[in-house]
């Protein structure tokens, strides 16, 4: 099993969101997840990822396993975040190799170019009619910045970047898991639902 299914499985079991038929978003806005079917949908398709890694110094990033459409680099010891983006950009051309490349605090985030979580609420209102201007969305990172500029209600957990607080419209006071579920009680509450 992957970090990714790991992952989907340990966050909708917790949050009690096993049965769910409304899309998540994943992977930087690069796939949609249906909890309910397993469903995984890409927003754009995955780009080959030797291309980066072959630049970047094999002791210098440890990559998030289980990922398909996005590629996240976590630095090693003695690296830092920075030092992995400014290596990236410096040996490629991203935009002719149509990649979106952006940092958050842990990670060098790589995504096909246009696959954000913008762009990934789209595709919810038009194939699924859910409306970015009657809906929470809940990040924590810099990456979700372009999904709170889409959604009538932006949540974050109390440990997101002080970018992404600045941006919300409600900050939980507990962080990480804990503060997704306190996000969906407050919110669950307030568009009317159990």
């Amino acid at each position: 099993m992957s970090g990714w299914e790991k992952l989907k499985i340990a966050l909708t079991q917790v949050l009690g969101l096993e049965n769910c038929n409304i899309p998540m978003i994943c992977e930087g806005g690069a796939a949609l997840y249906v909890p309910s079917s397993e469903q995984i949908t890409y927003v754009k398709e995955p780009f080959d990822k030797d291309i980066i890694l072959s630049i970047l110094k094999p002791e210098s990033f440890r990559i998030e396993p289980g990922k398909l459409s996005c590629l996240s680099l976590y630095p090693q010891p003695g690296y830092t975040v920075n030092i992995l983006y400014e290596t990236i950009m410096g040996r490629i051309d991203n935009e002719a190799l149509g990649l979106d490349i952006s940092t958050s605090a842990a990670a060098v985030d790589i995504v096909p170019k246009g696959a954000n979580k913008a762009g990934a609420i789209r595709i919810l209102e038009k194939e699924y009619g859910i409306l970015a201007s009657n809906s929470c969305c809940i990040g924590d990172s810099r990456n979700d910045l372009s999904m709170f500029e889409v959604c009538k209600y932006g949540a974050c957990p109390n440990n997101a970047s002080e970018i992404v607080k600045e941006n919300a419209s409600y900050i939980s006071s507990y962080n990480n898991t804990r503060g997704v579920e306190d996000i969906l009680k407050k919110f669950s509450l307030k568009f009317g639902l159990d």
